[in-house]
């Protein structure tokens, strides 16, 4: 059974569903010249805004995401500025009580890796063209869910430090190494100018 709450900061005009659903509630207001006039709850039309979350107005100009009326009401107030409001699914327009939380901006940047929505996890290829897959990872960024290519990363430092060298040259040599590509010359390394040395 759907259990509504009044919107908090908004308790005598708005109220709020464990299923995420948004209304206003009868009441009486004062019009623009004086007299009391009774006006009638009803639904509130959701909007997509900022996408790909659901917002309502609260009032006149006043979008509020649904989710955080949701986990204000019947959680408690947000924990602190750097939490958001999480959907267990990663399902972005269902707002029901059972689908969400409050927790860390991390905790919801993991999410969208384990929802399969996170671009650069879910990327096979570096811009270079080199494959996203072990031993080419970067291991700082994989502990965050995201995958970098290893060998870009290490071309980049040899290019910071040497200008004249060749960024593409060097993260193919880099790419070679690591993926343990067959080479013509077992006792090889890249040398500054981005040539194989033997």
């Amino acid at each position: 059974m759907e259990v509504w709450r009044p919107v908090v900061g908004h308790e005598q005009a708005y109220a709020v569903s464990d299923q995420g659903n948004v209304r206003s509630i009868d009441r009486v207001i004062i019009d623009a010249l004086g007299r009391r006039r009774r006006l009638r709850g009803q639904p509130l039309a959701p909007i997509v805004s900022p996408p790909p979350y659901l917002s309502v107005n609260i009032g006149r100009g006043n979008p509020r995401m649904i989710h955080v009326l949701v986990l204000e009401t019947f959680v408690g107030p947000r924990p602190s500025p750097k939490h958001d409001g999480c959907h267990d699914d990663g399902n972005y327009q269902r707002n029901a009580l059972t689908n969400l939380r409050w927790d860390t901006r991390q905790a919801n940047s993991l999410d969208t890796v384990r929802h399969g929505r996170n671009r650069l996890a879910a990327q096979q290829r570096c811009k270079r063209g080199h494959l996203l897959a072990e031993p080419n990872l970067v291991a700082c960024l994989l502990a965050k869910g995201w995958r970098g290519c290893l060998a870009c990363n290490r071309a980049d430092a040899n290019v910071r430090h040497h200008p004249e060298l060749n960024m593409q040259t060097q993260a193919d040599l880099h790419y070679a190494r690591l993926m343990d590509l067959p080479r013509q010359d077992a006792d090889w390394r890249p040398g500054l100018d981005g040539k194989l040395r033997h």
